[in-house]
């Protein structure tokens, strides 16, 4: 009888081990698998960041260059009067020969400003 435990408790540990091994070889895969997402998640938050960083840098530029149209454009307005009654400021738009005049003062003082884009 005592060999005959033995062999049963021998049997027990090997199926126990086998067992053991199964969930090892499980865990571990599962580990790969959850580090690989971790890099891929990493990878891409690098690419949202490289992304991000552009457009905020954009944006500055835009940001600048807006600037210097609202600069441009006072001058404009400076350049013809506020309100001074110069039928240019109020033609401008209706009448195409008007608009070509003022296209070709705009790229004028556009010249003269040196506005760099």
């Amino acid at each position: 009888m005592a060999a005959e435990e033995v062999l049963q408790t021998v049997d027990h540990y090997k199926t126990e081990i086998e067992r053991l091994t199964k969930e090892l070889t499980e865990t571990t895969h599962e580990k790969i698998q959850a580090a690989e997402y971790g890099l891929v998640v990493l990878e891409e938050k690098l690419t949202l960041k490289q992304q991000y960083d552009e457009l905020e840098a954009e944006y500055d530029s835009l940001k600048q260059e807006l600037e210097q149209l609202k600069e441009f454009f006072r001058q404009i307005v400076h350049h013809f009067g506020e309100g001074n009654g110069n039928p240019l400021q109020y033609s401008c738009l209706g009448n195409s020969m008007d608009r070509g005049f003022w296209w070709a003062t705009v790229h004028g003082l556009n010249s003269q400003t040196r506005l760099s884009y």
